[in-house]
């Protein structure tokens, strides 16, 4: 069971307890002093910036981090498509190799039908523009892979 890890929650929770320790072993209490330094500022009015400040700068961080992650799994994401991508397209190259050995052949035989190697040859063509349809997807969702490959 893959186990959730909150660093945030974690980094609270540590400064918490150092609030805690200060306030209890040391008799300092950090929520008064920045009370009464906020009350200081009044008069300056700056008071209700640092206030402002105090409450968007932790978001701001928040968000932030919440972008980076988003990020790195999108890339990661990505990173997995084109790995599959190249292999299925590695596959589908042998196959197609193979088939065309199959057609050669197909040629020799005296009285082998022309339709069905023409029919032959635009399945082979099919196959090569499905593949380059998959390769330019560019928005990595079921929707989007299903639809390139659609006729």
């Amino acid at each position: 069971m893959k186990t959730i890890d909150f660093p945030l929650l974690k980094m609270g929770i540590l400064i918490a307890a150092l609030y805690l320790a200060l306030n209890f072993v040391f008799d300092i209490d950090l929520f008064e002093k920045f009370v009464m330094q906020m009350e200081k500022l009044e008069s300056t009015e700056i008071d209700e910036i640092i206030l402002v400040l105090l409450i968007l700068l932790p978001l701001a961080v928040i968000d932030f981090a919440f972008y980076r992650l988003k990020k790195k799994k999108i890339e990661a994401e990505r990173d997995i498509f084109k790995s599959m991508n190249y292999v299925a397209h590695h596959v589908l190259n042998n196959l197609l190799n193979q088939l065309h050995i199959m057609r050669l052949e197909a040629e020799h035989i005296e009285n082998f039908d022309e339709d069905v190697i023409e029919m032959f040859d635009s399945s082979i063509e099919e196959a090569k523009e499905s593949l380059k349809k998959l390769s330019g997807v560019t928005e990595l969702n079921a929707t989007s892979i299903k639809n390139s490959v659609l006729p």
